[in-house]
């Protein structure tokens, strides 16, 4: 079924880029977008369906990252935790059960246990809990239904928070968590198979909701409006951390909680670096910068690229290897749509490359082409940047990116230097429907005269600021 967006007004308005000599910087943002909560224990019906009457499901949420002294990092919940009931806090158990607990003689199918002073702060609300799951508890009674309902299950979904491994570096002492608690387990309850939580979670979360599919919208806005004014600020002698400090404070700016990711900002070449993310590097005049960004929107994250000269003008090397990548992405795009598999989709951008590149004379054979475009050009999007993937065939209502690059290398000899130390990816993200798809960021400039035109203007970037 085709899933319609109602962000197109958003889209047209509140991110149509900055404008800094005008009466606003920014356009009003409205108020945070969020999933109803009937949505979640719709959720939780789909899971039970999927499971036996001998099965038990446990997510358990994420534990807080400690980063030094006594700080910590910003909290980020786990996936499946936010997927099946929104709860956002640490120290949360969430039990899914088909046959049901008796509690005060009732069964309750979804329970969520967590610390009894998590019950009475500002984040429990009880019209809320009543749409979400059955009931919430406190977590000092967790053991004994916990005891009650392995009575008679065979199958237990979990999965330990992270991290998994631990290695003390001075005694090269290990402990994998998932081992210990599985032994735990098979212990108290001697037979019982273990089994990943995610596994009666991935399919469903791989089809996204109309609520879904309208939160990457609104985090995929957010990404283009940052990135479209780093187009605009981009100049030699910038530092990549400055672009980065543009799109992080577009995504703060619009209510994101931050990237979704770490940024990638690479320039030069940092460009050919797949993974780059240190962004401490000066770019200079007549070099490329690669930005492949993503921010995270109430769980959702985008993942956009674009590349784009630092001096504002393509040269001739660059526009041909661009162009190239551009036409790799369109002639791939038009073939994304249901009953499409992931494996033609990775077949056909490898055959647009080695023909682009015969074209230009960088290579002879089409098997060369994996040279130069040695990475996937697609995954799926959601909750996570590179979210649950366990269907091949793609479906309406997946969420995929297309991102095919082109990355030449600097010392060989054998292509012309017009070419050489390149690196060049164009990333987008694609909303698949019935009989075809829709690209979802669409919005921002891809096109070689569109960037040039947009990297005329001055951007936010290019502001003073006294220290």
């Amino acid at each position: 079924m085709q899933r319609a967006c109602a962000s197109g007004a958003l889209h047209d308005k509140a991110f149509s880029g900055f404008s800094f000599f005008g009466a606003s910087l920014f356009a009003a943002e409205p108020g945070t977008v969020e999933p109803p909560d009937t949505v979640y224990a719709w959720r939780c019906r789909q899971v039970l369906q999927r499971m036996d009457s001998t099965d038990l499901l446990l997510v358990a949420s994420a534990g807080v990252k400690h980063r030094c002294g006594d700080v910590d990092y910003p909290y980020r919940q786990d996936s499946n935790m936010l997927y099946l009931c929104g709860w956002q806090q640490p120290s949360a158990l969430l039990m899914l059960s088909r046959r049901g607990v008796n509690i005060d003689g009732k069964a309750m199918h979804t329970i969520c246990f967590c610390k009894s002073q998590a019950l009475g702060s500002p984040a429990y609300h009880e019209p809320q809990l009543a749409a979400r799951c059955d009931t919430m508890l406190a977590m000092d009674r967790f053991d004994a239904l916990f005891t009650q309902a392995l009575s008679g299950i065979r199958t237990l979904y979990y999965s330990p928070p992270e991290p998994v491994f631990i290695q003390e570096p001075v005694t090269a002492k290990h402990f994998f968590l998932d081992r210990e608690v599985r032994k735990a387990l098979r212990s108290r309850c001697p037979g019982l198979t273990i089994k990943a939580a995610a596994e009666p979670i991935n399919r469903l979360r791989q089809i996204k909701s109309d609520a879904e599919i309208h939160l990457l919208q609104k985090a995929a806005d957010i990404t283009a409006a940052g990135l479209r004014e780093a187009i605009k600020s981009a100049e030699p002698g910038m530092f990549e951390y400055e672009l980065q400090a543009v799109i992080e404070y577009a995504y703060r700016r619009f209510g994101a909680a931050g990237p979704g990711f770490p940024s990638i900002i690479g320039s030069g070449p940092n460009s050919l670096i797949l993974h780059y993310d240190d962004n401490d590097r000066r770019m200079q005049a007549g070099e490329m910068v690669v930005m492949d960004v993503g921010a995270e929107y109430n769980g959702y994250s985008a993942d956009i690229t674009r590349t784009i000269p630092v001096s504002g003008v393509f040269t001739e090397g660059q526009r041909e290897l661009y162009e190239a990548v551009l036409t790799m992405q369109k002639e791939t795009l038009a073939m994304m749509q249901p009953g499409v598999s992931r494996r033609k989709i990775e077949e056909k951008a490898q055959e647009v490359c080695a023909r682009e590149l015969m074209r230009l004379g960088l290579i002879k054979k089409a098997e060369e082409a994996k040279r130069f475009l040695p990475h996937g050009v697609s995954h799926d999007i959601g909750l996570e940047v590179h979210d649950v993937s366990s269907r091949e065939v793609l479906e309406a209502g997946m969420v995929v990116t297309l991102e095919p690059g082109l990355y030449i290398p600097a010392d060989d000899p054998a292509i012309p230097a017009k070419y050489r130390s390149i690196g060049i990816r164009i990333e987008d993200d694609v909303l698949i429907v019935e009989g075809g798809n829709r690209v979802i960021t669409s919005g921002l400039v891809k096109e070689v005269k569109d960037i040039e035109k947009l990297m005329k203007q001055k951007g936010l970037g290019n502001q003073p600021l006294p220290l």
